[in-house]
Formats: structure tokens, C-alpha cells, sequence
């Protein structure tokens, strides 16, 4: 979930968390995130499609039973805002998130990146 204030016309700001859950036979993991991010959203008060851009930065944790990792994650997202009324939206996204991660049992860190496809329902409140 992410909460989300606009400061002014188009741009917000408020913070992402994020919880992922993954099982394979024996193998259990889980990935917690959370930092603050800010949007832009693109178009006038009478646009039923807003693009939109979004960036964050946070906290991630992540552990199962072979390792735990904990480090900044830094993510980029673009996308669109398809209005089905005045205060709720269908959205779409692309999001780029990098990663650096300390990995305990290795005493090293580790780098990657993931790239996702979103959907999603956003409610707007004014």
C-alpha cells in the first residue's frame, strides 16, 4: 500500500510499504520495504487519464531460512491513472527498483535491480 498527499496540483508526496511473501518446496523468503516516494501526475481537473511518475527510496529487509539481507532500495515508476469516477482510478506502471543489500551471513553486500509490471486500484481523497 502507499499513502499519498498532494502538496499541490499534480505533485504528491507520502511513503510505499511493501510486503512480499514467496514459497518453493522447502524454500520460505520475505521482503519488507518501506521509505517515502513522491508523484507527479500529469493532466487538468477534467482529464479522465492522468500519466503519472513516481520515485522512492527505502528501507528493505529480507529473509528466509538461508540468508538475510537488509539494505536501500531506490525505484522508479511510470504509468497512468485511468479514472472510473472522480475519486477512484484503475492504474498501470512500469517500475525500475534497484537495489544494495548487506548480506549478513556473507559479510558483503550485494547489488541487483528488478523490473515489474503493476496494476492496480488507487482512491483519491480531496
Amino acid at each position: 500500500p502507499e499513502v499519498m498527499y498532494f502538496v499541490m496540483p499534480g505533485l504528491a508526496i507520502g511513503g510505499e510499504l511493501y510486503v512480499e511473501r514467496a514459497s518453493q518446496g522447502d524454500f520460505d523468503a520475505t521482503t519488507i520495504a518501506v521509505g517515502p516516494q513522491i508523484s507527479y501526475y500529469f493532466g487538468g481537473p477534467t482529464s479522465s487519464v492522468y500519466p503519472f511518475l513516481s520515485a522512492m527510496v527505502g528501507y528493505a529487509d529480507m529473509s528466509s531460512d538461508a540468508f538475510d539481507a537488509s539494505g536501500l532500495a531506490f525505484g522508479f515508476t511510470g504509468g497512468a491513472a485511468f479514472m472510473l469516477s472522480r475519486s477512484v482510478a484503475l492504474t498501470a506502471g512500469a517500475t525500475y527498483q534497484l537495489q544494495n543489500l548487506s548480506v549478513d551471513q556473507l559479510d558483503e553486500s550485494v547489488d541487483g535491480n528488478a523490473f515489474a509490471l503493476q496494476l492496480g486500484v488507487q482512491a483519491f481523497l480531496y
